[in-house]
């Protein structure tokens, strides 16, 4: 008998935890916020360069497409 007594005990303390605390939290309300997707490309500015630009300055890419050119070796 002092089994299920205690079994009861238990079961009534996990129903306890389970539905009548998370009812006595404050509640959050979600807020849902729209993605605005005009703002990319009105941020966006297209610049453009000549080939002449490119070898300019201390980085380069080099490849098999784009050799290095003397002008650009200290």
């Amino acid at each position: 008998m002092k089994k299920w007594g205690f079994l009861l005990v238990f079961a009534l303390f996990l129903v306890f935890i389970f539905n009548i605390l998370p009812i006595s939290q404050d509640k959050v309300e979600d807020q849902i916020y729209e993605q605005n997707d005009n703002t990319a490309t009105e941020n966006t500015q297209k610049i453009e360069s000549t080939e002449e630009q490119i070898y300019q300055g201390n980085l380069l890419l080099v490849n098999s497409e784009y050799a290095v050119q003397q002008a650009g070796i200290k």
